[in-house]
């Protein structure tokens, strides 16, 4: 369970700490605040996730292991299991200016079978172009800063609304694209709402 008080204390504190390293949250929520699971396991859909961009990779470095962060995540401490990740995002960067009727998907995959992933990744990409949507991350890399990722892979697409992404989502060939994404490994799968805002909210 979650400590309610102490990650309020820490969601209060975080604005100035993004505004200094000049970054804002893309998209940030539970279950019933703007973020659904929509695949894998039970125990995880009661996850919260947030979507945070940076300039550069080396900001996000100077973001977390900043004095300004560092005393932040004070405020967190003992109130929940966190998992963090950075991903590089692609040289276009579509969503620089996202607002909240973006919409996101998020999916992060423990792969068993190399070659199903291979072709999951290629109905995935089509699938994504038809609905207006692209990547936001390059490939599947990703830098591990907390937690214990059960994972190997992480992906993360961007639509310019959440029709799109949504229509991505009840496609006729979604269903197909499940059953190779079963196929490829475990996977655990997020729709997000965009946030925004040019800095975090504040949240409890």
């Amino acid at each position: 369970g979650w400590d309610r008080e102490k990650m309020g204390a820490y969601a209060r504190s975080l604005p100035p700490v993004y505004a200094a390293a000049n970054g804002r949250y893309l998209a940030i929520g539970g279950p019933g605040r703007g973020v659904e699971w929509v695949a894998g396991p039970a125990y995880f859909r009661d996850r919260s996730l947030v979507l945070a961009r940076f300039d550069s990779p080396e900001a996000v470095q100077r973001f977390w292991w900043g004095e300004g962060y560092r005393e932040a995540m004070k405020n967190r401490y003992a109130a929940g299991a966190f998992t963090v990740v950075t991903l590089t995002g692609t040289p276009d960067d579509p969503a620089a200016k996202a607002g909240p009727e973006a919409g996101f998907l998020y999916e992060a995959m423990a792969v068993t079978d190399e070659a199903a992933h291979a072709a999951y990744v290629a109905a995935r990409t089509k699938l994504l172009a038809a609905h207006g949507g692209r990547p936001l991350a390059v490939a599947d890399a990703y830098v591990a800063l907390e937690g214990d990722p059960v994972y190997d892979r992480v992906w993360l697409a961007y639509f310019p609304t959440r029709a799109q992404r949504d229509a991505f989502l009840a496609a006729p060939e979604a269903a197909e694209l499940s059953r190779l994404r079963e196929r490829a490994g475990l996977a655990f799968v997020a729709r997000a709402d965009g946030a925004g805002a040019p800095s975090p909210a504040v949240t409890n």
